[in-house]
């Protein structure tokens, strides 16, 4: 069982909180857009997909002005085909879309798990959104390995965090 490419996002770069940094995280690779949010002004749904994201790296940018871009970092999320809920995972069917494959400029930085109550757009990451740092160690952008990922999106809502289902998204980040 491979991830699935689900499209490309812009975030802009936000100093991470103090319970975020006292984890060592330096930059909020979290797929959740609750700390580090997207372009301001709202995005262009007939631009993005199911999946609150673009199919291309360039349409992506295209939603951030270019004089403000060198505060922004350019993510691509694969997520995995099953849904956690109910403390399982579960098979879950993901269309391919039509998404620019990722290239040699992306580098995979971690995974996360990330609510998806609406099935409509990411929502809310437990690691930087619940505070479920204190209980993952997580690397410098707050992502943690996939088993870590699958494990927190099994008992994220059993723990207080958000309602379900989560999903778990493998995250690249372009080299700068």
């Amino acid at each position: 069982m491979d991830p699935i490419l689900v499209g490309y996002f812009p975030k802009r770069l936000f100093p991470p909180p103090p319970y975020l940094a006292e984890a060592g995280v330096k930059e909020i690779g979290s797929v959740s857009r609750c700390i580090a949010s997207g372009p301001d002004g709202g995005i262009d749904e007939r631009k993005n997909n199911e999946w609150g994201c673009f199919s291309d790296p360039d349409t992506a940018w295209s939603t951030v002005p270019p004089e403000l871009r060198a505060g922004y970092r350019l993510y691509a999320y694969e997520v995995y085909p099953l849904k956690f809920y109910d403390g399982a995972a579960h098979h879950d069917e993901i269309a391919i879309l039509e998404v620019t494959p990722l290239d040699g400029t992306f580098t995979a930085v971690g995974w996360d798990a990330v609510s998806r109550s609406t099935e409509q757009d990411f929502e809310c990451s437990p690691l930087s959104c619940n505070h479920m740092v204190e209980h993952f160690t997580v690397n410098e952008y707050c992502l943690v390995g996939l088993h870590e990922a699958q494990t927190l999106a099994a008992i994220a809502e059993r723990w207080g965090c958000e309602p379900g289902p989560y999903v778990v998204v493998n995250v690249w980040l372009r080299d700068a």
